[in-house]
């Protein structure tokens, strides 16, 4: 596989989870939503739709732990 097609999901994907944390934390996303959606686009028509796919399922398995705590101090 050529080094470019590789270095697809390591430019773009540091700005896409940038974005999820931001989402995740409830603050501003600091790029487009168009340029986010584009970044996605591009992965996807590169073949990188599975590595995307697992690092997004990673990234947001990774934040669900981070809430488990804080969801079993409060009183139902």
């Amino acid at each position: 596989m050529p080094k470019a097609v590789e270095d697809y999901f390591v430019k773009l994907w540091p700005n896409l989870e940038k974005a999820v944390r931001a989402i995740h934390s409830s603050q501003p996303v600091s790029m487009s939503l168009e340029i986010l959606y584009q970044n996605v686009e591009t992965l996807c028509a590169e073949k990188k739709a599975n590595l995307l796919y697992s690092s997004l399922k990673q990234l947001c398995e990774e934040h669900i732990k981070e809430q488990i705590p804080k969801l079993t101090i409060y009183p139902f």
